[in-house]
């Protein structure tokens, strides 16, 4: 005990994970006298022995299910524990660089005084609700409908009013555990667990110490330094990726891939070098800046530095396009975020930020023209572009398009790269507007196209919902998601709005 107190007191940053004992040690028993309590009449109807086995118990309807959960999730989540375990935990690491990781529902770090952003809750809120299906990527606060739950229930079943439903397709709802592979992991979920992944305590801390740069420990990247005429370039390789490969086809794969990559990134680095000699001067680069979509919650952190609008969880960024490079058979388009630093190096400020966006946007648009395609109707979302119509007429005066006759419009940009953003090019969304003579719902796949349905089409609205949950859980890597939400384009308010 006294090695922990000194480890503990010397810590310059500490990593708390918990799981249900702590809450147990606090007084959240699940069985004995404090379920008999509150559970007595459950035990004697159901034969339900504790608090846990009950929450699998097969309910014959849902005003019984949610009598059972309200009264659960009240005395486990809205309650603070009998004992102030949480209390004297955070006093021993309120003046610390702390970061908790834990399994628990229960939300008794909260209601102990931790911060939120110090938290990730990897498997659950019991405060949270979610759509059993589910059909979306969003959860529910349910304290107020609790606390009715729990005030108007009788003889164990809560009214029928009472019983949440859906707001999206109308199915019943269930509780946000991770109890199978229909858990929502929603923006507050993925926040957090950004905020873990950035943050890296551990890691960060040994940087910190080993004067070593924070960037390569905490991301796992292994960076290489190319020289070229008027400097050296510095080359990127994801430790994991470079692991998988070896693990599938060996070491010599690997070097193979690395000295090919490597040959031609050099080709193009004297050229994207001079871009980034000139940086900081904004006459010499303004013809660079362009615009990129990310997801918002997924990288808050460093948006923090960057210039960018937000719309809903989607986030508008400036950067500066250095120059593409041939890469095997691949052209990559190689970009850096304009971060504020270099915003007001430029002599720019606040009031400037509507000019320069606006600039950016017609630079991306000349840079990445559109395309976009006619999606028949039946025809599976992809952007599989063999299968599909290119529309080149779109300008023409008088151009319409027959909802009826098609499941979406697919959006993308010439390069097929960075095509989402195509988007918010001057007028588009109004155009659509006029051809499909509707208003929109926009899906964002991810970051390379955007699917347009018109809103009174034949799709239906919960279909597309889960179309974007699945390529995003399927198809997306992280940094490729933009949204977890569905957006509607409104033409009469000239609105773009999350849904």
């Amino acid at each position: 005990m006294e090695r922990l107190k000194q480890a503990l007191d010397s810590a310059d940053a500490v990593v708390i994970g918990a799981g249900a004992g702590l809450s147990a040690s606090a007084g959240l028993t699940y069985s004995g006298e404090r379920f008999e309590t509150h559970f007595k009449d459950f035990a004697r109807k159901y034969g339900i022995q504790d608090m846990y086995s009950g929450g699998f118990y097969p309910f014959a309807t849902l005003e019984e299910y949610w009598a059972w959960w309200s009264r659960h999730i009240m005395i486990n989540r809205y309650e603070r524990a009998p004992r102030p375990v949480y209390d004297d935990l955070l006093k021993l690491v309120a003046e610390k660089d702390y970061f908790v990781l834990t399994t628990n529902v229960d939300h008794q770090f909260q209601l102990a005084g931790f911060e939120k952003k110090r938290l990730f809750y990897t498997q659950g809120d019991y405060g949270l609700w979610q759509c059993s299906e589910p059909c979306h990527d969003r959860t529910y606060d349910n304290e107020e409908t609790v606390r009715r739950m729990v005030a108007e229930q009788r003889d164990m079943r809560v009214p029928e009013a009472l019983v949440p439903r859906c707001p999206v397709c109308g199915k019943p709802m269930t509780m946000n555990l991770r109890a199978d592979d229909t858990f929502v992991e929603d923006e507050g979920w993925h926040q957090a667990r950004e905020r873990y992944q950035m943050e890296d305590h551990i890691r960060w801390q040994n940087a910190k110490h080993f004067n070593v740069d924070s960037n390569v420990i905490r991301n796992s990247i292994l960076m290489v330094q190319i020289k070229a005429k008027g400097g050296e370039e510095r080359v990127s390789f994801p430790v994991r990726d470079l692991y998988r490969r070896y693990r599938t086809n060996g070491a010599e794969k690997v070097y193979q891939y690395v000295k090919g990559t490597l040959v031609d990134l050099k080709a193009g680095a004297a050229e994207n070098l001079g871009v980034l000699n000139q940086i900081l001067d904004f006459e010499a680069i303004k013809s660079r800046l362009i615009l990129r979509l990310l997801n918002y919650y997924n990288n808050q952190i460093v948006l923090e530095s960057c210039v960018y609008r937000q719309v809903g969880d989607i986030a508008i960024v400036l950067y500066i396009d250095v120059g593409v490079v041939q890469q095997n058979s691949m052209r990559n388009v190689f970009t850096t975020k304009v971060t504020r630093e270099i915003f007001e190096n430029w002599g720019k400020t606040k009031e400037d930020e509507d000019e320069l966006f606006a600039l950016a946007l017609r630079n991306t648009a000349q840079r990445q023209p559109y395309v976009l395609y006619k999606m028949p109707f039946r025809f599976k979302p992809t952007m599989d572009t063999h299968n599909m119509e290119r529309i080149h007429s779109l300008e023409k005066e008088g151009f319409t398009i027959d909802k009826n006759s098609i499941t979406c419009l697919a959006l993308s940009t010439k390069q097929e790269t960075n095509g989402a953003i195509a988007i918010f090019y001057p007028g588009m969304m109004d155009r659509l507007c006029e051809v499909l003579d509707d208003d929109l719902y926009l899906v964002f796949s991810g970051i390379d196209e955007v699917f347009v349905h018109p809103v009174h089409g034949k799709m239906e609205l919960s279909s597309m919902q889960k179309s974007l949950s699945n390529m995003n859980q399927e198809l997306n890597d992280r940094e490729e998601i933009v949204t977890r939400y569905m957006y509607r384009y409104s033409r009469e308010r000239k609105k773009l709005m999350a849904i």
